[in-house]
């Protein structure tokens, strides 16, 4: 049995409880006046008389009327006198051919229409009206109430479906960067131990060091799912790398990195510092000492300001990949921020400069 057929026939058995508890109660008080019924034929035609009164005002009369909401200050009336005509046409109809209705002419000529007993179904029929309108608008109420529900559901639902995939593209997107953590610097930097090895064992000690961290870190999984890092781990990564280049090109590249004298304890997206020093080390000019490239951290009491600034080289066309490592640090920085991580970039002609400013989390 389906939930929708169980539902009906519970929607059935409430429905006929509820009649039952009616007419025992009706029974009951009818029998105490002094008019009322000696037998159940009077009750049963009675009781299902207004029964179909009630369902059809509620299931046919009243949805209609509300469907064309228009002029309900007649058509309500109006309605309610068609349905009374009806049934108690209905109603005379069946008492003539039972034989409980007599129409005769007397010796006068006076027309007699002996309706004795109708009465008793005449007037309830306005009470069952009413109790039908009040059961329509509730029943209306309780499944606009049900529908609001399961649209706010539907909504909700939507948008933890939606919030799990951004999420899930954000680490995609991430695990792409890490994967990423410069090839030509894996290369370059595998090229220059496999030089200095025999020629300055030291400096290929150094650069083997900083490798392996720089790896482990680019192959580091985040720890529930937060994705998100210690500020220092991420400034850590970024000294190993610029040492990297340094030992590549025997410390002479023109580079300032500074730093606070105390660190806050706060945490970032990873990566998010390190594609400004990548994109820094594809496109400064880091040989001029005169005009030296800048990697500078500033704290306040709001968040932190990285920014870094350098003297270009010389090159055709930028980059498509470090177009991309752009575009991927903005969305990180939305799904952790929001709109309140800021990423400004100048490019000029000789010069090039990004400030990251973002909030403490």
């Amino acid at each position: 049995m389906t939930m929708v057929h169980f539902k009906n026939i519970k929607i059935f058995l409430i429905h006929l409880s509820s009649w039952v508890a009616f007419a025992f109660y009706e029974m009951f008080f009818l029998e105490t006046l002094p008019m009322g019924w000696r037998n159940l034929d009077n009750y049963l035609i009675y009781f299902c008389f207004n029964i179909a009164i009630f369902y059809l005002h509620a299931e046919w009369v009243m949805p209609k009327l509300m469907k064309h909401k228009r002029q309900l200050w007649w058509k309500i009336p109006l309605f309610l006198v068609v349905e009374v005509f009806i049934l108690l046409s209905l109603l005379i109809s069946y008492g003539l051919l039972m034989g409980s209705i007599e129409i005769s002419f007397d010796a006068t000529d006076v027309l007699e229409f002996d309706i004795d007993g109708i009465q008793y179904f005449l007037f309830p029929i306005f009470n069952f009206q009413l109790y039908a309108t009040g059961y329509y608008f509730i029943r209306k109420y309780i499944r606009d109430q049900q529908e609001i529900f399961r649209v706010k559901n539907e909504i909700l639902q939507e948008k933890l479906q939606s919030e799990r995939l951004e999420k899930n593209l954000a680490q995609s997107k991430q695990d792409f960067l890490r994967a990423q953590v410069n090839p030509h610097l894996l290369f370059n930097t595998l090229s220059f131990i496999s030089f200095s090895v025999k020629n300055n064992p030291e400096s290929a000690q150094e650069a083997i060091g900083k490798l392996s961290e720089m790896m482990r870190y680019a192959l580091l999984p985040n720890v529930d799912g937060q994705h998100i890092i210690k500020l220092e781990s991420e400034l850590t990564q970024i000294r190993n790398l610029i040492d990297l280049h340094q030992l590549r090109f025997d410390n002479t590249l023109a580079i300032q990195f500074q730093l606070p004298d105390t660190l806050p304890d706060c945490k970032i997206p990873p990566l998010s510092l390190m594609t400004l020093v990548e994109n820094l080390f594809k496109y400064a000019e880091l040989g001029d000492q005169e005009f030296p490239a800048s990697i500078t951290l500033e704290i306040n009491n709001t968040g932190l300001i990285f920014t870094t600034k350098n003297k270009k080289k010389r090159i055709s066309s930028p980059n498509k990949s470090n177009q991309t490592g752009l575009l991927f640090l903005r969305e990180r920085l939305r799904m952790t921020y929001g709109t309140e991580a800021k990423l400004s970039i100048k490019n000029n002609f000789d010069y090039f400069s990004a400030s990251l400013s973002i909030p403490y989390l």
